[in-house]
């Protein structure tokens, strides 16, 4: 039931309950006048046809996207994750072009994704430990042609810009937790104010030809964006040098798939 609640489509708010109790009252007057019917019976009745109306919309197309992992997270977890992972492979290769390493031995993960319904928007391979060491994140960002304004290069260099400065000024591991909170908002009004830099011209190869980017470096770290087909891909690095890099299409997710439920295991061994 809780799922059906989290995926219904359309929402009741409290004018509908009044006038779905207004209607209902109405409806069983009437009824008990000519059926003899108890108005009060007819009235509860409606108002329960009137929630499962608002309930079967999770049944609707936009509602029933992801229903079933849903329903089946709630008595295997293990299997909702195995299809989860089903349904973002499958999602990956229909979406279009998906960029990553050429080369890398490495251990490789996913990292975040976004959908619109049950389409991808974004899918973000990851290379290396994010959590301690070198790194690379590669985010392919598909253009949609009914949304040509989703993908602002504008505003992605802001984020990207902003995300290697804070990962530039770690929390010190000294601080207590009033002192963490007022350093965490010190910090924040700190990068939000300043100004973004001038992003540089550069070049990324892909599939060993080279193709114009715009990156942005300080100290160990770099940020990339580069266009190419339909996509927009951002880079962002974490002492790997630039020209170590080389881009490629990655047919199938599944290694990263398999990286990242390793990831997670060594993660609940280590809370352990």
């Amino acid at each position: 039931m809780r799922v059906l609640l989290v995926h219904r489509t359309a929402h009741p708010v409290p004018a509908t309950w009044f006038v779905a109790t207004l209607v209902g009252v109405s409806l069983g007057v009437v009824l008990s006048v000519t059926l003899g019917w108890a108005w009060l019976l007819v009235t509860v009745g409606w108002l329960l046809m009137v929630w499962l109306f608002f309930l079967s919309t999770a049944l609707l197309q936009n509602g029933r996207h992801g229903l079933w992992i849903d329903l089946v997270r709630t008595v295997s977890p293990t299997r909702a994750e195995r299809l989860e992972a089903e349904q973002l492979i499958r999602l990956a290769h229909e979406a279009g072009p998906l960029f990553g390493l050429t080369d890398w031995a490495g251990q490789r993960s996913l990292g975040g994704h976004g959908q619109s319904g049950s389409m991808l928007t974004h899918l973000e391979l990851m290379y290396g430990d994010p959590t301690n060491g070198p790194h690379l994140r590669v985010n392919t960002m598909w253009k949609r042609p009914e949304r040509p304004g989703d993908v602002e290069l504008d505003r992605l260099r802001r984020e990207l810009t902003r995300e290697l400065w804070y990962r530039q000024a770690p929390r010190p591991e000294d601080l207590a937790l009033e002192e963490s909170h007022q350093w965490a908002i010190k910090r924040h009004i700190d990068i939000d104010g300043r100004p973004i830099p001038k992003w540089a011209s550069s070049e990324l190869l892909i599939d060993d030809v080279p193709h114009p980017a715009e990156m942005f470096a300080a100290g160990d770290d770099w940020v990339a964006v580069i266009e190419i087909d339909r996509a927009i891909v951002g880079l962002q690095s974490h002492r790997i040098p630039l020209h170590g890099v080389s881009l490629t299409k990655v047919p199938d997710i599944t290694p990263y798939v398999e990286g990242s439920r390793q990831l997670r295991g060594q993660y609940r061994n280590r809370r352990r």
